[in-house]
């Protein structure tokens, strides 16, 4: 057992052997942590819940942030760093910061928007949804993943499509989106259609003359000339 700090800092990868003060002293674990993040689950209760001790761990591993204190679980800056190391380990943060709206946004910027969608309560998808329609690799994203429980919703749908138009890239995520052949999407659809005086096809098209000629018929029920 290691019981030397002089020897615990000149050889940070071997802390599993080190005595309990040192498991205990901020430079030695902060000197582990910095080697290999899983360190921090052999540190005493205290520097878990030292904020320059875990931020240093989830920098180097994600996953790390399963061993912090419950109040840095619910830091911003903490599990905005771990998620960027591994955005699965987005489940080990605090319960009430991943209800929070607009921490989850930001989430958009350094997770993968499939991540968040599968750690998130549904009260906080839409704020992330229409993050990602401000520009075409998000609104790609969305109408590759086409989940009902968000686009089945025909005014975050009405958005999505506008947002396509706005883009440009209308006809490149309705294609995606077609692809999936979700029923709850094909409603929403119906509906907006519907809202304009515009009737949805009874299937909508696969083909490319269909999918063009469907375009133009959405574009002018969504921005109709004046």
């Amino acid at each position: 057992m290691i019981i030397d700090k002089d020897a615990a800092l000149a050889n940070p990868q071997s802390y599993p052997g080190w005595c309990s003060a040192l498991k205990s002293d901020k430079d030695c674990m902060l000197a582990a942590v910095q080697y290999n993040g899983s360190a921090l689950w052999q540190a005493s209760d205290d520097l878990r819940a030292d904020r320059e001790v875990v931020l240093a761990a989830v920098q180097q591993h994600g996953a790390a942030l399963q061993y912090a204190s419950k109040d840095l679980r619910a830091d911003h800056e903490i599990v905005l760093a771990a998620v960027q190391q591994d955005g699965r380990v987005l489940r080990f943060a605090d319960e009430a910061l991943r209800q929070d709206e607009r921490f989850v946004a930001k989430l958009a910027d350094v997770c993968p928007l499939g991540i968040v969608w599968r750690y998130k309560p549904q009260v906080t998808l839409e704020g992330t949804a229409r993050k990602a329609m401000r520009s075409k690799g998000g609104l790609r994203l969305l109408a590759k993943q086409a989940r009902v429980s968000l686009l089945g919703n025909p005014c975050l749908m009405k958005e999505f499509l506008l947002s396509a138009l706005e883009e440009d890239c209308l006809k490149d995520t309705l294609q995606t989106m077609i692809a999936s052949q979700k029923k709850g999407i094909l409603d929403a659809l119906r509906t907006i259609m519907a809202w304009h005086g515009a009737k949805l096809p009874d299937a909508l098209p696969t083909d490319m003359d269909g999918l063009n000629a469907f375009c133009t018929t959405l574009s002018e029920a969504l921005v109709p000339e004046n």
